[in-house]
């Protein structure tokens, strides 16, 4: 009998370690909708018996979505955005990620669709990167660790607070250390005593500035580590300010357009 639930046991455990499809989902596959002025970027995911079969069903969702977004803004229906999607359909491919588990294909894109038509059809300059701009960053390079957390290096963040909290440790410690000497120095008119206290005085301060410098230098690289070093991969919006001219025609006008993006 315990022979027998010991089996059953390995094979419920078997079962739920291996049988788990997919198994190296990426982290972006779980992000939310980033809602920027004319443009989203959100995660799609399908499967299919072939990889073509689940790649044919995103490109669908995605212009589907395009075009429910792109009937919201302009109050028409979401058959006449998409049958005008077809002329005018804007999604930028930013990541994708696909994988085969037992006789299905799994594929996830990361994608910007493009909200607006028409002329405001301009979408922000994203891309899926591991560099990091500064002003994402921010305040946080001036914090040990803060900066390489943002970015997903956990280890580096780590490593740089328990260096600087042990060197300003050691800058207190040796601090004391010379301080109670120097009293102990000011206390006793013993010279063997005397130049025992001043050499340990002395050993004291050449420890406490090894200690200033060794929390000067941890921080100088932190601020620096922040500022250059990549991270994990995420959405950058760039900044950057767009211009595009395009030709436009309606029932009484016509002319170039000039649309700035900012």
């Amino acid at each position: 009998m315990r022979t027998l639930c010991a089996a059953f046991i390995l094979f419920f455990f078997a079962h739920v370690c291996f049988s788990q499809c997919p198994f190296n989902k990426p982290e972006w596959a779980d992000n939310g909708t980033i809602s920027l002025s004319n443009s989203i970027v959100r995660p799609f995911y399908a499967k299919g018996r072939s990889l073509k079969e689940a790649q044919d069903d995103v490109e669908r969702q995605k212009r589907e979505e395009r075009a429910r977004l792109v009937a919201q803004r302009v109050n028409i229906s979401s058959s006449a955005a998409n049958y005008s999607s077809n002329f005018d359909y804007s999604a930028v491919n930013l990541a994708e990620y696909s994988e085969k588990c037992g006789e299905e294909y799994f594929y996830w894109q990361l994608a910007q669709i493009v909200i607006n038509s028409g002329i405001s059809a301009i979408p922000e300059k994203v891309s899926f990167t591991d560099k990091y701009a500064v002003s994402e960053v921010g305040g946080r390079i001036f914090v040990p660790g803060m900066a390489q957390f943002y970015k997903g290096s956990t280890g580096k963040g780590v490593a740089f607070i328990v260096g600087e909290v042990a060197f300003v440790g050691g800058i207190v410690g040796a601090e004391c250390v010379r301080q109670a000497a120097i009293s102990r120095i000011n206390a006793t008119h013993d010279a063997t005593l005397r130049t025992t206290y001043t050499r340990r005085a002395n050993n004291a301060a050449l420890v406490r500035n090894v200690s200033i410098a060794g929390a000067v230098a941890v921080y100088a690289w932190n601020v620096i580590d922040g500022i250059v070093a990549r991270g994990k991969r995420h959405v950058f919006v760039s900044d950057n300010w767009q211009m595009d001219f395009a030709p436009y025609a309606d029932g009484q006008s016509g002319g170039l357009a000039v649309h700035i993006a900012f």
